[in-house]
C-alpha cells in the first residue's frame, strides 16, 4: 500500500510573519509527525511478520530433528543470518524513530547535521520505495552543527521530498546533499520536476512559500529552482 503523501492544502504568504506562519502550520507539524510514525508502524509490522516466518522455518527444522532428521549447520546459519539482519533492521529503525520523536520536544538546539538528516532519511525510505524511487545522499564526514530545531529542519526536508515525489515515476532518483559554502550551511534536495496538478500548487509559488515558511521559523531560508530538467530545493541554515 502506497503511503499517503498529500501536499499542504494552504500556504503562507510571503508577507506573513514567522509567528503567524508558525500558528497556521501547527496542524501541519502534527500531520507530519503522525505520517512518519504511522509509516514506521507499518514497516515494523511487516518486519515482525518476516521474523515470524523465519522463526517458523526454525520451528520446522526442530520438528524434523526431533523425528530423527539431521540438522544441517549451513541451513541453521542461513536462518540465523536472516533473523539477525531482521533484528538489526528493526533496531536501527526504532533508534531513528526515537531520535526523531525526541527532536519534537526540542524547540531549538544545535542540531548535528548528519545525524539529523540521517534520521529523517531513514524514516523516509518507505515513501520512496512505495513509489519505486531511489535515493542518493551526500552528507558531511565531519561533525557540523546548525543552530536550528532538528524537528523543524526534518519537517522542511520531508516537505521537499513530498513535493518532488509528486513528479516522480519508478526508476527516478531524489538526491540530498548537505555541506557548507561561502554563505554558510545548506541542504539541497533535487529530483523530478514537481507535478503541479497533483500537488495542487504551482512550483515556485505555493511549495516554495510553504517550505520557506518553515525555514523562516529557524532563521533560515529556502529557494527553489529548476536545474537541468529537475527541481532543486536549497535550504540555507544558520550556524
Amino acid at each position: 500500500m502506497t503511503p499517503d503523501l498529500p501536499i499542504n492544502s494552504g500556504c503562507c504568504t510571503s508577507d506573513e510573519s514567522p509567528m503567524t506562519c508558525s500558528i497556521a502550520h501547527e496542524q501541519d507539524r502534527l500531520t507530519f509527525f503522525s505520517r512518519v510514525a504511522s509509516s514506521v508502524s507499518v514497516e515494523l509490522d511487516q518486519l515482525f511478520a518476516g521474523i515470524d516466518q523465519t522463526i517458523g522455518l526454525l520451528s520446522d527444522m526442530l520438528i524434523l530433528a526431533e523425528n530423527g532428521r539431521e540438522l544441517k549447520p549451513e541451513k541453521l546459519r542461513r536462518i540465523y543470518d536472516t533473523l539477525r539482519t531482521q533484528l538489526n533492521t528493526g533496531a536501527q529503525l526504532v533508534d531513528h524513530l526515537n531520535s526523531f520523536a525526541y527532536s519534537a520536544d526540542v524547540p531549538s538546539a544545535n542540531a548535528e547535521l548528519t545525524e539529523t538528516l540521517a534520521d529523517i532519511l531513514s524514516l523516509l525510505q518507505r515513501f520512496l520505495v512505495a513509489r519505486g524511487v531511489g535515493s542518493r545522499v551526500s552528507l558531511p564526514e565531519k561533525r557540523v552543527s546548525a543552530a536550528v530545531s532538528p524537528f523543524k529542519l526534518q519537517h522542511a526536508v520531508f516537505l521537499a521530498y513530498q513535493a518532488l515525489l509528486t513528479g516522480a515515476t519508478e526508476g527516478d532518483y531524489i538526491t540530498l546533499t548537505a555541506g557548507q559554502d561561502s554563505r554558510g550551511l545548506f541542504v539541497t534536495i533535487q529530483g523530478p520536476i514537481i507535478n503541479a496538478r497533483e500537488s495542487g500548487c504551482i512550483a515556485g509559488e505555493c511549495d516554495l512559500d510553504f517550505i520557506d515558511c518553515m525555514m523562516k521559523e529557524i532563521n533560515g531560508s529556502a529557494e527553489i529552482t529548476d536545474v537541468e530538467g529537475e527541481t532543486r530545493f536549497k535550504l540555507s541554515l544558520p550556524t
